[in-house]
């Protein structure tokens, strides 16, 4: 069977009774990058094998050398730039690269200077899409600072999160910032003592309550203080808690953890808690539906004047479900989430929220791992940053009704 010839001159010359394309569509940030035809040629070759098999070939550094008649240190020195290099020479390799489609290696060449200049990213889940805003400022401060981000979700199971923690120690990546299941845990314990035993920097997106701290933290604490007292102030005296603690695995833990500081800072501020007014469920996402119907059962004197939700899945869930049961949010009853997750401000009636600062925590703590990364930050002793939460006042909450 015939096989294809090299291209002579600038134009390919391939026997192949399919046309070929002189334009290849390649991905890279959203843009087309158009390639040679003799690139086109050199790819068809590269991964062309009898019985129609394809093996992908990478151009080399070598192959780039070759075609440009250099060596291959003079082509690494000319993509880079070197003023040693002269600009006739630094014309022809660029042209060869452009020609072959050659494509830098830069986790080789990071390896080369002991670093892969990848970043991994640990976290639980994108459901309430609270870490939308964190992840943007990743991928911006990664972005400024030439980094690559590896992104793994645990989907809240510790095996799987301890897995994925291992993978970023095996492939070398430079740090880790990392959103835990649970701190409580003594899996969590054994995961840092192994990433400390690798010489992994860490930043946890949390502000744990141990002393003294096992890794650099970022976070934020309050929110069950800054709610109460905003609704205190508004003169709410009866406010309900709505949360999904009997969700199944570690999911449920962040939702019973605020269910207690709830009670607990109720009874500080010596507020009216009856028990009825503590609403479970199952399911953060749409439990607050079914949670509403069962607020909507009960005779009206009997409702809180406030409702305070574990977080704004739930909290815009309650507020959907109470609108769509007729209920007047906030003349008849309060509503107010924690979180101020993207999608609060685009609710059927935007719902007042406490700002847990994400975006901010996000770029806090990508700062402080690229900073013990580059050595500008000491990586011991362990640092702890933060943040104070905020209301977002928007239309789900007002004064009880008569006042």
């Amino acid at each position: 069977m015939a096989q294809n010839t090299p291209p002579s001159g600038t134009e390919p010359k391939p026997r192949s009774a399919k046309r070929v394309s002189t334009r290849v569509a390649a991905v890279k940030l959203g843009e087309a990058v158009v390639v040679s035809p003799e690139a086109v040629y050199r790819w068809q070759q590269s991964v062309s094998k009898p019985g129609g098999r394809q093996s992908a070939k990478r151009v080399t550094i070598n192959d780039v050398a070759k075609h440009a008649e250099v060596d291959g240190s003079t082509v690494s020195l000319a993509l880079r730039g070197d003023p040693r290099i002269t600009e006739a020479t630094r014309a022809r390799v660029l042209q060869a690269a452009k020609m072959l489609g050659y494509v830098p290696n830069e986790l080789a060449k990071s390896m080369r200077g002991g670093r892969t200049r990848v970043l991994g990213v640990m976290l639980t889940d994108l459901n309430n899409r609270y870490f939308a805003r964190p992840l943007e400022e990743f991928q911006t401060l990664a972005d400024e600072k030439k980094f690559t981000l590896s992104v793994k979700f645990s989907s809240w199971d510790t095996d799987r999160e301890e897995r994925g923690l291992g993978s970023f120690c095996e492939s070398r990546a430079d740090g880790i910032i990392w959103a835990t299941t649970s701190d409580e845990t003594e899996g969590f314990g054994r995961m840092l003592r192994t990433l400390a035993a690798a010489h992994m920097p860490v930043v946890l997106l949390a502000a744990t309550a141990q002393k003294p701290p096992l890794c650099h933290q970022v976070g934020v604490t309050g929110e069950m203080d800054i709610a109460l007292q905003y609704l205190v102030d508004l003169g709410h005296r009866r406010i309900g808690f709505a949360c999904a603690s009997r969700m199944e695995g570690w999911r449920s833990k962040q939702q019973i953890k605020r269910r207690d500081q709830f009670i607990q800072r109720c009874t500080e501020l010596g507020l009216t808690l009856a028990p009825q007014d503590v609403l479970e469920t199952t399911d953060n996402e749409y439990g607050g539906v079914q949670l509403a119907m069962q607020l909507v059962g009960r005779p009206r004197e009997q409702w809180p004047t406030a409702l305070l939700a574990a977080d704004d899945m739930i909290g815009r869930a309650m507020v959907a479900g109470l609108h769509a049961l007729g209920v007047k949010i906030p003349d008849e009853i309060s509503v107010m989430g924690i979180d101020d997750a993207p999608g609060d401000e685009d609710s059927i009636l935007p719902l007042t929220s406490v700002d847990m600062r994400a975006a901010e925590t996000g770029r806090e703590a990508m700062n402080l791992l690229i900073g013990i990364v580059e050595g500008d930050i000491p990586a011991q002793p362990f640092q702890t940053k933060k943040l104070q939460p905020r209301v977002a006042v928007r239309s789900t909450c007002a004064p009880p009704s008569g006042k």
